[in-house]
């Protein structure tokens, strides 16, 4: 199986980067992605660029240059979830977007036309995922990510999130696009 992973930052990537091993490096519009493997396992590890479009337009060379199996998002979020503490982990069970509104063609608030409301992740991988956190006793929590083009450091943005999803317990800048 070959494994894609995407951050958007240089800090999100390089943990990662350092530990494949026979590492190459491909450049590709912008983003770079480095394959190998990283314990045993074949990996594509994708440096997107920070947003939604560079995430999906990353996730879109990944797909089509390294043909993985699989796509694990990584990254830095904001956490709503009153649980969550600087360095816990999230895991995601559905990505939405909190800045599309097309509600006046009747679409659901955060819904693209022609787009489900909400991107649900593969059970099976957050299976594996839970299970590798619960091994590692780390904390985490599981729950909806909403993803927009804007960093939310302020009550008026924070305040809309939680009115419109109020079940979301993280909010960052490109799940949803990879998804």
């Amino acid at each position: 199986m070959k494994i894609g992973i995407i951050g958007a930052m240089e800090e999100e990537v390089t943990l990662l980067r350092d530990k494949i091993e026979n590492r190459k490096t491909l450049t590709l519009g912008g983003s770079e992605i480095y394959t190998g493997t990283l314990n045993g396992t074949e990996i594509a590890l994708l440096k997107s660029g920070i947003g939604k479009v560079a995430a999906a337009m990353g996730a879109t060379l990944l797909l089509e240059h390294c043909k993985p199996d699989v796509i694990i998002n990584t990254g830095s979020a904001g956490g709503l979830a009153p649980t969550l503490k600087v360095g816990d982990i999230v895991v995601s069970d559905e990505a939405r977007y909190h800045d599309a509104d097309v509600t006046a063609f009747g679409y659901e608030y955060g819904q693209l036309p022609g787009c489900p409301a909400g991107f649900k992740a593969d059970e099976k991988l957050i299976a594996a995922a839970e299970s590798c956190i619960s091994a590692l006793n780390l904390h985490a929590v599981r729950g909806l990510i909403v993803s927009g083009d804007a960093f939310i450091n302020g009550s008026v943005g924070l305040a809309k999130i939680r009115h419109n999803f109020p079940q979301a317990i993280a909010v960052e800048m490109e799940a949803t696009a990879i998804a």
